[in-house]
């Protein structure tokens, strides 16, 4: 199936002259200036292992940027952490959505020093009305961090 292109660049249901609506493919008056309005990305504070609803009326899109680390010192080691997106509508949501971790477990020939750290991005379409967490969990002397490039776009 072939959709139609749109070529008129004008609409008469453009909210001013200056600023007119585009059509889609589908043919469907688009006002750019109401879409990246609506698009605005919110940059909020959020925090692990509390439970927080982004977006109620509206769906959402939701991208966390984390940093996950830990430090071998010993020859016998369990390090790492473990950052888990739940959401659904129960509270505190259970779903898992998306994860990251960064782990080792190992025996080592000798005891050694040394610290590995991994940036990771957690993103999910949020549905209206869903709860969000983020649940941490360390191991050893793992650590989980989130960073500021927290950002929430109301769809």
């Amino acid at each position: 199936m072939t959709l139609p292109v749109a070529t008129d660049k004008t609409n008469t249901t453009a909210t001013n002259n200056d600023h007119p609506a585009h059509h889609n493919a589908l043919g469907v008056a688009v006002n750019e200036d109401l879409l990246r309005a609506a698009l605005a990305p919110s940059t909020p504070v959020r925090a692990f292992d509390t439970t927080f609803q982004p977006f109620p009326t509206r769906p959402g899109w939701c991208s966390y940027t984390l940093a996950l680390a830990y430090t071998v010192s010993t020859a016998l080691t369990d390090e790492g952490a473990l950052v888990e997106l739940l959401s659904d509508a129960a509270d505190p949501p259970t779903t898992v959505r998306a994860s990251a971790q960064l782990r080792m477990q190992a025996t080592l020939i000798a005891n050694i020093n040394w610290t590995v750290t991994g940036h990771h991005q957690l993103s999910y379409l949020v549905p209206a009305g869903h709860n969000v967490r983020l649940r941490r969990t360390v191991f050893g002397a793992g650590t989980a961090t989130l960073l500021p490039h927290q950002v929430e776009t109301v769809l």
